[in-house]
């Protein structure tokens, strides 16, 4: 026989849970995600799960490859995105560079990627890799030479304890840019025949972080070293 005095303590319960499944409804944190269209399409499918992605992936429509680039909103934009993505050859200009910086200082993470352009200095014109915020002064390209009619070179790379994790293994790739003369930098990746240097690592300033990694993104890899720096669980 139904009995009300039955079900209404199951309404209630389940009235009581329902904060707790709506949590489901809360708007997603953001990520901006600057360069080409094919990478920015590679790293919002990776994101788009965990984040409400912005993409710019149209440059500043410059012919002159001096004065071309991608041009980012002002800092007080900047601010509402938890990481920005720097993709592949993604070139900054100088007019952005102090709200970089500021975004860094305050709390927001970069994550940027080998020949971004606040690494290039022959493409934007700088005068230190990073804005002075990466925490190493070089960077040193490896490849196989004559490049790139000699192909894709391996190279050995070992997880540090900074990932939390362990990890060996292979990457091929045609080009490589690790980080060298690091200073405020913390090895993320490296490559034990390459001393001195790292293929990944992340410079703390104020109160945000700046994450480089000098090769072609896998996912195992993107998603350990975001962990490794909290930007994800």
């Amino acid at each position: 026989m139904f009995s009300m005095k039955k079900v209404l303590p199951v309404i209630a319960g389940a009235l009581c849970a329902l904060p707790f499944f709506a949590s489901a409804d809360e708007p997603m944190e953001k990520v901006l995600i600057a360069g080409d269209k094919n990478y920015c399409g590679y790293y919002s499918n990776m994101l788009k799960k965990q984040f409400a992605c912005t993409v710019i992936d149209k440059d500043n429509g410059e012919k002159d490859w001096k004065k071309k680039g991608y041009i980012l909103p002002k800092f007080e934009e900047l601010k509402q995105y938890k990481m920005i993505i720097l993709s592949q050859f993604c070139t900054t200009l100088d007019v952005n560079r102090q709200d970089l910086i500021d975004y860094v200082k305050n709390g927001g993470t970069i994550y940027s990627s080998y020949q971004s352009g606040i690494f290039s200095m022959t493409r934007s014109q700088l005068k230190e890799p990073g804005y002075g915020i990466a925490g190493f002064k070089k960077y040193t390209g490896v490849c196989l030479t004559p490049y790139p009619k000699s192909g894709h070179m391996t190279h050995n790379l070992v997880y540090t304890k900074e990932m939390k994790k362990t990890r060996e293994f292979q990457f091929k790739t045609l080009y490589a840019v690790y980080a060298g003369e690091l200073t405020d930098a913390v090895p993320l990746v490296v490559n034990p025949e390459k001393k001195d240097l790292a293929l990944a690592c992340v410079a703390k300033c104020g109160k945000g972080q700046l994450i480089y990694n000098g090769s072609t993104d896998e996912s195992e890899l993107f998603f350990d070293i975001l962990k490794a720096c909290g930007v994800i669980k």
